[in-house]
């Protein structure tokens, strides 16, 4: 069994932080807020505005940072630096000191300690065609999440066929065994962010 939902960039929401701005892409549960830290993951992109920024603290939460657009530096105190290019990631606490320094944009996932997730970048050409293959015991809530960044792609999966536009992301709440097709189908190139999160 597989629940599918489109969320259209038209439907996200879009707030300022310390360092410029921040689009709430999904949360779960649906009706947890991210002030109260009552959720369990959270999706979301942001655009880094100032050259040096300190990142809110999430203590008991887990961090996966992707760059979109543009190179950050971020410098974990105590801990380690990395410099991220375009789809490029690091993962972290997000109870660490963290600075960042560089303009750009980036996809983030938030998880609550103890739940698994990872991001990985999918870059289809035209006429290109793929398929993920997602495996789940049916004793915990698996999400696979797709945000097209650059594009657009046609999924296809438990026999409904969905067109994802640049902006939109397409979450598949499942909990068994599910194949999902990926068809560019365009002239241009499309670049993906893939979610996997499984909570024990």
């Amino acid at each position: 069994m597989a629940e599918i939902v489109l969320i259209t960039k038209e439907q996200q929401q879009t707030s300022t932080w310390t360092g410029g701005t921040t689009t709430q892409i999904s949360i779960y549960p649906p009706k947890s807020n991210f002030l109260d830290r009552d959720f369990m993951w959270r999706l979301s992109t942001a655009y880094v505005e100032v050259e040096e920024s300190n990142f809110t603290k999430l203590a008991g939460f887990d961090r996966h940072l992707m760059v979109l657009e543009g190179r950050l530096e971020l410098v974990h105190k105590g801990q380690h630096s990395v410099v991220l290019q375009q789809y490029e990631q690091d993962s972290f606490k997000g109870g660490w000191e963290t600075v960042s320094f560089g303009m750009a944009r980036d996809f983030n996932l938030m998880l609550k300690e103890g739940i698994k997730g990872k991001l990985e970048h999918y870059k289809a050409a035209s006429g290109v065609q793929f398929k993920v293959e997602l495996q789940a015991d049916g004793q915990r809530d698996s999400f696979f999440a797709c945000y097209c960044h650059r594009g657009q792609i046609c999924l296809y999966a438990n026999n409904q066929n969905v067109t994802v536009g640049e902006g939109d992301l397409l979450l598949i709440n499942y909990n068994d065994y599910l194949t999902i097709t990926l068809e560019n189908k365009y002239i241009e190139e499309c670049n993906l962010i893939a979610v996997f999160i499984e909570i024990y």
